[in-house]
This record gives C-alpha cells, structure tokens and sequence, in this order.
C-alpha cells in the first residue's frame, strides 16, 4: 500500500491510498462482494494509525471497482475537528429556577398514573362532548382551497383537556359536538410547519365527531394503592412525589444544560465538517419520515415533504453537528472516554432478544454505526461534564437569583 495525504482542509484529510494488485486478489477470495469496502476500511486504517489520525463519524470513500489483479486507487476522506476554542468550564454559570413542584404539575402526574389504569367507555347517551371525554375525530384542513398534508385525520382520538399543542383548536371545535355533528373554523398555520409554503397562511377546520368515550379512573385510596404493591397510600404518594421531583429535576437539567450549550455555541465560530453535518440532516429525514409513515401518509407524499423541508432541516442539523463538534473537542481536552462495558450494554439493547449482540456489533463497525454511536456517547459525557462543572445559580419567577439562608 502507497498513500499521500492532503491536509489543507481544516475539517478534512484526503489520503490517496493505493492498493497493489495482489492486496486486491487478496481482499476479493476473502470477502468476496464486500471486499472494496472492507478494503478500504482496512486500509484507512493502517494510514489513521501511522499518522495518529482520530477522525469524527466513519470515513466516506471515493473510488471505483474492484477488478482481480489489478491495483486499486481511491480516496478516503476523514473528517477531523477543526481548532474550536473551548472555555474554561469552571468559569461559565448556569441558571436554575427554584426546585418545587406546583399542585397542577402534582396533579398531572396522579392523573397521568390514574389514567393507566381507567377504563374507557362508549357514551351512548346522545349528549354533548365536554372535557375529559375522548372524541374520535375526522379532521379535514384545506388553505386555498387545497389539503394541507399533515393536518387530515381519519379516525383520530382526541382527548378534550386544557393542554396546548397543535390539536389546540380541534378539541376547541369538538367540544359541545354530539355524535355525527361537524364544525367549523379556521386557525393559522404554524410557523414551523414542515412545508415552508402553508406557514403563517390561513386554514379552513372541518372537525367531524364520530365517537364518543368517556374514561373511569379508580379511586386513588387505600385499596389502590395496595393493588400496586404498596403498604398504604402514603407509601405510594411518598413514592410518587419522590419520582415526581426526580423527573423535573432532570427536565430542569436537561434544559439548563441545553441553554448553557447554545449560549457558549453562539459565541464561538468554527467550521463542521461535511460527513457530520450530513449525519444529522440523515438522522432528521429518517426520523420525519418514520414519523409521517406512523401517521400513513403515502410513500410519494413523505417524499415531497421532506424535500420541501430540506432547508430547514439543514438549518436544525447544521446546529446540532456544531454541538456535536463541540462537545468531542472537549471530551478529547478532558480526556473522557466510553467505558466498553457502556458500549456493550447498548448494543445488547439494541440486540434485543432476537439477535446476537457479538453479531451487530460487528455489521455495526462494518458500516459505521458503531462509531456514530460511540461519538454520542462520548458527546453525552462531554455534556454533564461542562454542566457539572459549570457553577450553578438558583434564581425565582422572575429570574432574580436567590439568597442561600444564612450559614448555608
């Protein structure tokens, strides 16, 4: 093997690699169909470890075939970190708001809990829908005349609470409907809506109540709470708050964690390299088109679709491949590292019950997975690192910071 390398990019090396013929024959009785890539890979390689070179996400390659006693030239791009300056965490401050939990959030969570439990029932009695009840939907949204893809419903159960989110003005029309009745209004379209060309129009709503049910959750008494294993209900409501608090504590985490991030990103420029910025923008249209396929929007629509938001979506995957960048340049600074007994307890969740965990993990490092998955982990590590060692500051409703009591 014979390689030069070119180094002027400063989140790419190229390296010409060139294999003599019998390294070809070689790879060809070997491995048959999969012997250019397993070529290739052994190869860049050899040339990553003469040159101490640590590429982020698999190397992309650029070649032609294979042919038997004949020598084989190709290019392996590897995409390198380019200099990120990176702060001293010991310096950056995090905002926290006051622990606690609200009598609404306290309550959501009971019912969140007593809801597992109901049982659901038709309402056959002809009266109107109110909330609480579940209303079974046809939704149909046309702007101009024509169907905005995405918003129409077939068969759509719509619980009739006071929560937020897109259904907002659907359970607005449903409630007070009787079963067969239809409303109608209009509502405008979101502003982050996939399609760039619906956002901010006007929709016309058409809601059509088909169904009706209505749920029946247990008493949250003594006997409930026993039924789940618990000595008394104090037990349970103990068990419950301590869970509670747990879950917003690491929501508040999470979200501090992410604004401190953003803020540092906003502060500092730096090139990404190309195979990382594309590994998200694959993973966003992978995962809007798992989505919209849930949702049984046909094949030939999702792919309109996720053209249409191509954009936006590079604008989201640009974001999150600098994040990423980031946070390995400071785990390679702090010296983090992936213990291999983490790596293959997520491999064996990924197994599950039906595959050998030995056996994906090698498909995985055939193509490149499990170096995607390695990173990420990595980058998680990096993360709670810059969130840890950030000083944390508790601050009220109003954003003010909050005096320790005195000694404390």
């Amino acid at each position: 093997m014979h390689y030069a390398l070119d180094t002027s990019s400063p989140t790419e090396i190229r390296a010409s690699i060139s294999a003599s013929a019998a390294e070809v024959d070689e790879a060809i009785r070997e491995s048959g169909q999969d012997a250019r890539l397993l070529l290739a890979d052994r190869l860049a390689r050899e040339v990553m470890e003469k040159e101490d070179i640590s590429p982020v996400s698999h190397p992309m390659y650029e070649g032609g075939d294979l042919k038997p006693g004949s020598a084989y030239d190709f290019t392996a791009r590897l995409a390198v970190l380019p200099p990120i300056e990176l702060p001293d965490c010991s310096s950056l401050e995090v905002r926290l708001p006051e622990p606690g939990l609200e009598q609404e959030e306290l309550r959501g969570v009971y019912l969140a809990m007593l809801r597992q439990f109901a049982t659901v029932e038709e309402v056959s009695d002809g009266r109107p829908a109110k909330s609480g009840d579940i209303a079974v939907v046809d939704i149909e949204a046309l702007a101009g005349g024509e169907k905005v893809p995405g918003m129409q419903g077939s068969d759509l159960p719509v619980r009739l609470d006071d929560s937020g989110g897109r259904l907002k003005e659907v359970r607005a029309l449903a409630e007070g409907l009787r079963v067969g009745e239809t409303a109608n209004g209009t509502m405008s379209c979101p502003e982050e809506f996939p399609v760039e060309s619906y956002r901010g129009k006007e929709v016309s709503l058409k809601v059509t109540l088909k169904e009706l049910r209505c749920e029946k959750l247990p008493t949250l008494d003594e006997g409930f709470a026993k039924k789940l294993g618990f000595g008394s209900l104090r037990e349970l409501e103990t068990k419950v708050l301590k869970d509670a608090m747990g879950s917003k504590m690491a929501f508040i985490k999470a979200r501090a964690g992410e604004e401190l991030l953003n803020g540092i990103l906003d502060k500092t420029d730096f090139p990404v390299p190309e195979p990382v910025r594309e590994l998200f923008v694959r993973d966003e249209v992978l995962g809007g088109r798992d989505a919209m396929l849930r949702q049984g929007v046909p094949q030939e629509e999702i792919s309109r679709r996720i053209n249409a938001a191509l954009p936006d979506i590079r604008v989201r995957a640009d974001r999150h491949a600098r994040a990423h960048c980031f946070l390995l340049a400071l785990a390679s600074r702090e010296g983090l590292q992936v213990p291999e007994k983490e790596m293959e307890d997520v491999i064996a969740r990924m197994a599950g019950k039906d595959r050998d965990p030995a056996e994906l993990r090698k498909a995985m490092e055939k193509n490149g997975t499990f170096s995607d998955v390695h990173e990420r982990l990595l980058a998680a590590r990096a993360m709670e690192f810059l969130y840890s060692h950030a000083k944390k500051i508790v601050v009220d409703r109003n954003g003010d910071p909050v005096q320790p009591p005195q000694g404390a």
